[in-house]
């Protein structure tokens, strides 16, 4: 939950002095694999919130004026949340658990999981909603605006329609794809390839990590949404 690509807000990382050439060059080419899934589930069922969430990987500082303020507080709370998580103690914890070769990129590995876990889980944060509905309302709400969307974000909305990304995370192994694909595509060496090791091995800790965070987040989001949100 650290790199954080295109957003053009401050980057938060907990890098040694000589991890940040890997991490200052994966912030201008991180390929959008975030977790969507639940910065969507955090937005209240607010469809400018869902859809201010998708825009916040994709616009740079500024830009966010050119949409209307309910979709703005949307592109706020996604850089709310993704600084409130990074600040976790059990994220950062869960990041030490790490091998050292794929600390760096453990933030990036724990973006994709996160959302993994959270479909494993969901009945206990989302009774009564069902997952594969609410990623299918939320690609609606999103296909209605795609047309004004930043040429990146058409680019990626299309695969992660396509390829139904969201609901893939469902099982490890679409976990594993995802990190694999993004590890070719990268130039530099990143050693995000065979991470599904590493998750396997920390499928405990994981679990256990994400479940003292996530609590802590719906209830940090709830309470911004009603205090913040005006209009």
């Amino acid at each position: 939950m650290v790199i954080r690509a295109h957003s053009g807000h401050q980057v938060i990382s907990n890098s040694t002095v000589e991890e940040k050439p890997l991490v200052l060059w994966l912030v201008f080419t991180y390929s959008h694999l975030m977790n969507f899934l639940a910065h969507f589930a955090l937005s209240n069922n607010n469809p400018d919130l869902i859809l201010g969430n998708f825009l916040g990987d994709f616009l740079k500082a500024g830009e966010e004026i050119h949409w209307p303020i309910p979709i703005r507080q949307g592109i706020l709370l996604h850089r709310k949340i993704d600084q409130f998580t990074d600040a976790h103690q059990a994220v950062k914890k869960l990041r030490r658990q790490f091998s050292s070769e794929r600390r760096r990129v453990s933030g990036i590995i724990l973006d994709v999981t996160f959302d993994h876990l959270l479909l494993r889980f969901w009945d206990q944060y989302y009774p009564d909603i069902d997952p594969d509905g609410f990623i299918q309302d939320s690609y609606r709400i999103l296909e209605q605006a795609r047309n004004k969307f930043p040429p990146r974000a058409q680019r990626f909305f299309h695969y992660l329609t396509t390829v139904n990304l969201l609901a893939s995370y469902r099982q490890l192994k679409g976990v594993a794809l995802a990190l694999d694909q993004l590890s070719h595509r990268l130039r530099q060496p990143n050693h995000l390839a065979g991470a599904h090791m590493e998750l396997n091995r920390l499928d405990g800790v994981l679990a256990v990590g994400f479940n003292q965070l996530y609590p802590d987040l719906m209830r940090y989001c709830q309470k911004w949404i009603a205090t913040e949100l005006t209009g």
